[in-house]
């Protein structure tokens, strides 16, 4: 044996003890750190849960507010608290219908006197047994909390009517906890094992749940923990603290890392949690493959120290550039692949993170169109709804009281007052479908739908429309899919500028069914087709870029997708055809 190879086996036989070392230290290191990461994400994650239920909870508040201030609301209640008479009565029944009618995710509004006895309500329960006493009698400003009506749980929202510093009443509201139960359902960045969830103190102190639980569904107004179990995350934060914690079980007695979060408004506890195993299980591999591989790791760090480091450190410095040139948000910057196999599979590795991230960052920014669109929606559908109707519905009648003495002039005004107001509709009912969830479905010919389609819009002279010879039947919501096909032939008549061909053709294929909509019009740019369903975008000098927007809402809520091409162009509705009217 020669020296080289004997002063080799002396320096691995020497730095044995320093891997194990190295390796024992390196798990412990690892296992402080992914806890100190975890802790970290949890508290981040609870700290944004903690700000959207706070909005949620504040929006709730606002819209009750907007109830309670209806002065025509407190006047004809105050009238008829002096002299019960039914105008009186009709119309707070009327206020309290319209409000509900008006607000997606109200159920029921009811009005108690000041001795709790329900005096007016929009009569959606037979009973309403199961709204609390303390929510009637409440003298909090604004009151809102969870009960459960028998068959689901409610959002009860309560708050006085005042006139002139008089309390008349106390206004309920009762409606769907959609709005803060999808805040604690979603588990992105919770893993396996990762949840959040919301409690409040019952009337013996303990907690109880207001949320499902990921691994109990009916815990919801049911799963109660007692204030004794001081190690429970949840007992915790409803004490009031806010903090991380590492040594503590979960409602089922396995141990979690945890982050609590407390919600004064509502004196809720919020709670996001993992399992530490799922946390750990890594850990355990390392530890195992690390004192398997010590010699191999030897050897190859002496090696590798020796021979390749010149190799590996050009590629490794260009990586570190490019990931900090990433890290700050240039995701133009371009990685070499060069080097060892290895270095060359970081890079792929990094390559693809920053294809990810690309489209991550494509994601937020659909997302904030969405967000915007949704919260355009609300505000427009309020402001424009009722007034256009009243618009409406008055032109309609001096119309056709005047019809006899109009001049042309003013017949050919009113024709324009009717168009603009079907205009306003149409955007309505474009972001009504963006918001809304429901859908009423029946079996129907489409023949029929495309005829009523093409009855709600005005075609031009000279565009010839070639209706579909095929007739099929679909189980639809007719008046969502009349939507999408009178925008459909809307962006046709556009596409061809009042002159040309649209041809409508259904085609049947296994169990899905093509209604294609081609003009005769020229083709899209490329760029504009790819992004043509993404909302706000259009391509007129009008509009608010929410018809197509629709359509796809509209298509995807029945199980179908929506598509498009050039040469000619096409849209294409492919819908199910199911039988299931639920």
């Amino acid at each position: 044996m020669n020296l080289r190879n004997k002063f080799l086996i002396v320096i691995m036989i020497s730095s044995i003890p320093m891997i194990i070392i190295a390796g024992t230290l390196n798990y412990h290191a690892s296992q402080f750190h992914i806890i100190e990461d975890t802790l970290d994400h949890l508290n981040a994650i609870a700290t944004i849960q903690k700000e959207r239920v706070n909005d949620s909870i504040d929006r709730n508040l606002e819209r009750l507010q907007s109830v309670t201030s209806r002065t025509q609301l407190r006047l004809s209640l105050d009238a008829y608290n002096q002299n019960p008479n039914e105008i009186d009565g009709d119309k707070i029944r009327h206020i309290l219908n319209d409000a509900v009618a008006s607000i997606v995710d109200y159920e029921e509004i009811i009005i108690y006197d000041l001795n709790g006895n329900e005096k007016f309500s929009t009569m959606n329960y037979a009973s309403h047994n199961f709204i609390p006493d303390d929510i009637i009698s409440s003298d909090q400003d604004n009151f809102l909390n969870f009960v459960h009506d028998g068959i689901n749980p409610k959002l009860v929202m309560s708050a006085p009517l005042i006139l002139d510093e008089k309390i008349l009443a106390t206004l309920v509201i009762v409606a769907i906890p959609d709005s803060i139960l999808d805040i604690t359902s979603d588990h992105t960045g919770l893993g396996l094992t990762g949840e959040s969830f919301l409690a409040q103190r019952n009337a013996d102190g303990d907690a109880l749940f207001l949320t499902p639980l990921r691994f109990d569904s009916n815990a919801q107004l049911n799963k109660v923990i007692s204030s004794e179990q001081s190690n429970v995350p949840i007992i915790r934060a409803l004490s009031k603290q806010e903090s991380n914690f590492i040594d503590t079980v979960d409602y089922r007695g396995v141990e979690v890392l945890s982050s609590s979060k407390y919600i004064e408004k509502t004196d809720w506890g919020l709670v996001v949690k993992i399992d530490k195993s799922e946390i750990f299980q890594n850990l355990t591999y390392v530890q195992l493959i690390s004192a398997g591989n010590v010699f191999v790791v030897a050897i190859i760090s002496l090696i590798l120290s020796i021979l390749f480091s010149r190799n590996i450190s050009s590629p490794i410095i260009a990586l570190r550039k490019a990931t900090k040139d990433i890290a700050k948000g240039n995701l133009e910057t371009k990685i070499t692949l060069n080097g060892p196999d290895e270095i060359i599979g970081l890079a792929s590795d990094i390559q693809t993170m920053k294809t990810e991230l690309e489209k991550a960052e494509n994601r937020i920014i659909k997302n904030a169109k969405m967000y915007a669109v949704s919260e355009f929606s609300s505000r427009l559908i309020n402001e424009l709804k009722n007034p256009l109707d009243v618009i409406s519905t008055l032109v309609y009648l001096i119309k056709k009281r005047n019809q006899n003495i109009l001049s042309d002039k003013d017949k050919e005004d009113f024709e324009r007052v009717s168009i603009a107001s079907d205009k306003l509709k149409d955007h309505i009912d474009n972001l009504l479908v963006l918001v809304g969830k429901t859908m009423k479905k029946e079996k129907i010919l489409l023949s029929k739908i495309i005829t009523k389609s093409l009855k709600s819009v005005i075609i031009p002279d000279k565009v010839i429309v070639n209706k579909p010879t095929e007739d099929y039947e679909l189980v639809c919501d007719p008046h969502k899919i009349e939507i999408v096909f009178v925008n459909l032939i809307k962006n046709a008549i556009q596409a061809v500028n009042g002159e040309g061909t649209i041809t409508i053709k259904m085609t049947k294929e296994k169990s899905y069914l093509n209604i294609d909509f081609i003009n005769s019009g020229p083709d899209m740019p490329d760029d504009v087709l790819s992004k043509l369903f993404e909302p706000l975008l259009t391509t007129k000098q009008e509009g608010l870029g929410l018809s197509l927007v629709s359509c796809k809402t509209i298509v995807e809520q029945h199980g179908g997708k929506i598509t498009v091409k050039n040469d000619p162009t096409t849209f294409s509705v492919i819908l199910p055809l199911d039988d299931n009217l639920s």
